[in-house]
């Protein structure tokens, strides 16, 4: 069946079933998404789409892992709940990077707690983390691997 669009009067084909519905008044999503401008959505459609939503946030999330969470995962809790680090917490900092990581505090563990972590730059960050034990650690764990080779 050949109708003509609302929009651009453009001859289009459209399906008879569809035409008894009450459907096929545009010939593509542009014409439509036109159509719908300045319109706001009625109040039932509305209700409907509030229904349909549900909330997944933490422990109603079905990917939700609990303690079993790994550094990713709390990083990505730690954005959520407080934001991008935009500041270093340091006070011997320097003040001089303008980029901001979220640190995990000395002697506290991975677990969703603000306390065990705190907003650092970059430079104050690698200072707290590549301490001189870590970087022996490296040392060896370099030897090891060109012994084996």
């Amino acid at each position: 069946m050949i109708r003509k669009c609302k929009i651009c009067k453009k001859d289009f084909y459209a399906k008879p079933n569809r035409v008894k519905k009450g459907l096929s008044k545009f010939c593509s999503k542009y014409c439509f998404t036109k159509s719908r401008k300045d319109k706001k959505l009625p109040q039932w459609w509305k209700d409907k789409l509030k229904l349909n939503r549900r909330n997944q946030n933490g422990y109603k999330n079905s990917m939700w892992k609990g303690k079993k969470v790994g550094s990713p995962g709390i990083h990505a809790w730690l954005r959520t709940k407080y934001g991008n680090a935009d500041r270093c917490e340091d006070s011997t900092c320097n003040g001089k990077s303008k980029k901001y990581n979220w640190a995990l505090r000395k002697g506290y563990k991975y677990e969703r707690k603000r306390k065990n972590f705190i907003r650092l730059c970059i430079s104050c960050h690698r200072n707290l983390d590549y301490t001189k034990e870590w970087k022996r650690n490296l040392v060896i764990a370099q030897r090891k691997r060109h012994e084996t080779h």
